[in-house]
């Protein structure tokens, strides 16, 4: 999480305001010394909307970020 998954955490704070989420569902593995390996979060910031982050260690995924609103798409590449 601190290695990855962390930045999109980070971003979600500054696109809804530094509230709480009202819920977090998460599924993910470790590895045999207890590094988080992936995972897929997702958080309910009640009527705010919806986000959610996938990262991992093993796998590689497009460094993106994508926000949808009522007025159209953000895409944020990461480099």
């Amino acid at each position: 999480m601190l290695n990855r998954g962390i930045y999109g955490l980070q971003l979600f704070t500054m696109v809804f305001g530094n509230v709480e989420p009202a819920d977090i569902q998460a599924v993910g593995a470790l590895s045999e010394d207890g590094i988080d390996e992936y995972a897929s979060i997702i958080l309910k910031f009640g009527e705010k909307g919806i986000a959610s982050l996938c990262y991992s260690i093993t796998n590689t995924f497009e460094n993106i970020a994508l926000i949808y609103g009522t007025k159209g798409t953000i895409k944020v590449s990461f480099v």
